[in-house]
């Protein structure tokens, strides 16, 4: 074994799906006065995002690749699939109650994430990053409100590369 592989990620370092079922209902009484409803709790293989909440179905899906390499960020996960169950969509209320909770809205890149954002872009005011699949034309939310303000104009930062001919 290679010193590199020391500190390779260790998927065996995660907590069993039985302990993620406890941190639900714990995290539910703390900081839902345990109002949502039970929901099923599991690890996901395929998943190359933080997490994913299928409010119908109730059921909320960690990644293993992804919590294997950031197992600190569990709780903040589950937290933010857990809102989803009151509020499918990242909408105002929503980053709200995450604020509220002091959750992040969005997780952090890693190797093997999917590449689901081609276009990044900067707002010139406050500095937030937005990312997406799509080009655009758009306004910084937070500094324009809900209307398109070209004060606030997203600058784009990152863009896919064109092969050469």
């Amino acid at each position: 074994m290679g010193q590199g592989d020391l500190f390779a990620p260790d998927p065996s370092r995660l907590v069993d799906g039985k302990e993620l079922t406890r941190l639900y209902e714990q995290i539910n009484e703390k900081h839902f006065a345990g109002k949502l409803p039970s929901a099923r709790v599991e690890w996901s293989s395929r998943l190359r995002i933080a997490g994913n909440c299928r409010p119908d179905e109730r059921e909320i899906r960690l990644s293993i690749s992804y919590h294997t390499h950031y197992p600190e960020e569990i709780i903040n996960t589950l937290i933010h699939e857990m809102l989803h169950l009151v509020y499918p969509i990242h909408n105002a209320s929503f980053r709200r109650a995450a604020q509220r909770i002091g959750i992040s809205l969005h997780c952090r890149d890693y190797p093997g994430m999917h590449p689901r954002s081609r276009y990044v872009y900067l707002c010139p005011n406050c500095r937030t990053v937005y990312r997406r699949q799509k080009r655009a034309d758009i306004s910084c939310g937070k500094c324009s409100g809900q209307a398109y303000d070209s004060r606030y104009k997203l600058v784009l930062k990152k863009s896919p590369s064109r092969p050469r001919r």
